[in-house]
């Protein structure tokens, strides 16, 4: 088995994100590996600007950040209970590009571990599948977990 040292997981609050999380944890405990957990939050600004004219509340970036800490905080809670060394990032950009190249570049991660998929099928056919994006455009091992 290749030897993996940190561990990329990408948490989105769905239950994909958290089978995800129990996959790394099983992986981190094999190989003495740590894990990042990092839930990306998308800058609403970037999402909206191909709409037009628009008003951003000022205190949406606030209150999707606070957000996403409250779910980070019930994933951490899981990797604390199993003993595994990890950190976590709560970050604001573009979740797809942050999750295949900013972030493993940045903090040297030697694989993704990813849900399938967090949306509906409805969503994925509008949005796109995260999955899929960064299993193409990510440099290390991408694992996708059902």
């Amino acid at each position: 088995m290749k030897r993996y040292e940190k561990i990329l997981v990408g948490i989105d609050g769905s239950e994909q994100s958290k089978n995800a999380l129990y996959r790394a944890i099983d992986l981190a405990q094999a190989l003495d590996a740590s894990l990042l957990l990092v839930t990306v939050v998308d800058n609403p600004a970037i999402s909206m600007a191909t709409a037009g004219n628009y008003v951003m509340p000022p205190q949406l970036n606030d209150d999707l950040i606070k957000q996403a800490k409250g779910v980070m905080a019930k994933y951490t809670t899981i990797a604390q209970q199993a003993g595994v060394q990890f950190e976590d990032r709560v970050l604001m950009g573009d979740h797809k590009t942050q999750m295949a190249n900013d972030i493993p570049e940045k903090e040297n991660a030697d694989a993704i571990v990813i849900g399938a998929t967090g949306l509906t099928r409805v969503e994925r056919v509008f949005i796109g599948s995260t999955a899929s994006y960064i299993m193409n455009n990510a440099k290390c091992d991408v694992i996708i977990v059902r």
